[in-house]
């Protein structure tokens, strides 16, 4: 489903960052961090490469990363 409202652009609202995308990935880092304590590869590059690409496009930004908690806070 994400997927679908990713095609063809760069964020959820188009060109520029909006609060879906902020949202969407406060999800996706915890659910990295779910999938790295369990063990699991639920979403893969493979499986998902538009959203894949589009997190790792958010993890480049600066003020995102300044934001995140630590990979080892969300895994403790």
């Amino acid at each position: 489903m994400l997927e679908n409202e990713l095609k063809g652009k760069s964020s959820f609202g188009g060109d520029t960052i909006g609060y879906l995308d902020i949202a969407t990935l406060v999800i996706a880092f915890w659910f990295e961090a779910v999938q790295d304590v369990v063990g699991l590869d639920l979403v893969t590059e493979e499986r998902f490469p538009i959203l894949c690409k589009w997190i790792g496009k958010l993890q480049d930004i600066d003020v995102v990363n300044e934001c995140r908690p630590p990979k080892t806070a969300a895994s403790n």
